[in-house]
């Protein structure tokens, strides 16, 4: 048995994870508009500018032949990893090999000079999630596309600068006669557990308790919005646990949690809650 800490996996057995930290997100949609309606492709394909093309075009702009995001200025304020964290993830967390396995992926793709691990849980990255037209399949030059984005924002960026980075970026791409926009549709910034706060000696408590070790702190890919919400709002430390598996199918088909985890986390916090009330 493994667990992991939403998506960012321990790889060691029976090890539950203290969660160290979350990305932020930015969600939107980028819609181009071109034609007032669908038209023919055989009527007007190659004497009108479609919309779809000009949207790949503007998605392919996103990143260079590496896969490091190519938008001006969107790695400013992202928080560096210090040699003693970068040596603590590679010794806690998942080789390479390890954490792409359960993708089904043979090589690696993004920023280069960080592992897979380092990318997914430290890192920034812009995700396209879906595209659409308004052609539907159909053999039409489509009045309009759309892509949906997920920005994972790392420890320091913030989700209306990552936006204005973002428009700015778009804004001198878009051919005469279109249409864009970026609309944003959720956002939260990114969360950093204090190492310190008395929460994470409780939980350490916990876990040894009931799992007979310590959990592994380690940062999560994943972004849960009230966190960040709950700890600016009340100034408190968000401790999470993670006690999934790497085949849980987060968000996929079949989505699944191993029951021994659930009766175990169950037990932790009960734990925990008993740490805290005596505290």
């Amino acid at each position: 048995m493994r667990t992991c800490a939403a998506q960012t996996c321990d790889w060691q057995e029976y090890a539950p994870v203290l969660v160290s930290g979350l990305r932020g997100v930015l969600g939107g949609r980028l819609d181009v508009s071109g034609p007032a309606r669908d038209l023919h492709a055989g009527t007007f394909g190659g004497s009108v500018a479609n919309p779809a093309e000009v949207l790949a075009a503007l998605i392919a702009s996103l990143y260079d032949k590496t896969g490091r995001v190519s938008v001006a200025r969107f790695y400013d304020d992202v928080h560096s990893m210090t040699d003693t964290e970068r040596r603590h993830l590679a010794l806690a967390g998942p080789s390479d090999e390890a954490m792409l396995a359960p993708a089904g992926a043979v090589t690696g793709h993004g920023e280069p000079g960080f592992s897979a691990f380092e990318r997914s849980v430290r890192r920034p990255a812009v995700v396209v999630t879906d595209l659409r037209t308004s052609g539907r399949g159909r053999t039409v030059v489509p009045a309009w596309a759309a892509a949906d984005l997920n920005v994972r924002l790392a420890a320091g960026q913030q989700p209306g600068k990552i936006a204005e980075t973002l428009r700015r970026h778009f804004r001198p791409r878009m051919p005469p006669g279109m249409r864009g926009r970026l609309l944003v549709r959720s956002s939260c910034p990114p969360y950093t557990l204090n190492q310190r706060a008395p929460v994470v000696g409780a939980v350490r408590s916990a876990c040894r308790t009931v799992f007979g070790l310590e959990p592994l702190l380690l940062p999560s890919g994943g972004s849960i919005p009230f966190v960040s919400a709950l700890a600016d709002a009340r100034h408190i430390d968000v401790a999470l646990m993670g006690l999934g598996l790497p085949d849980d199918a987060i968000h996929a088909p079949n989505e699944r949690f191993y029951l021994p985890n659930l009766f175990r986390g169950t037990e932790t916090c009960i734990e925990l809650y008993r740490h805290l009330g005596h505290g």
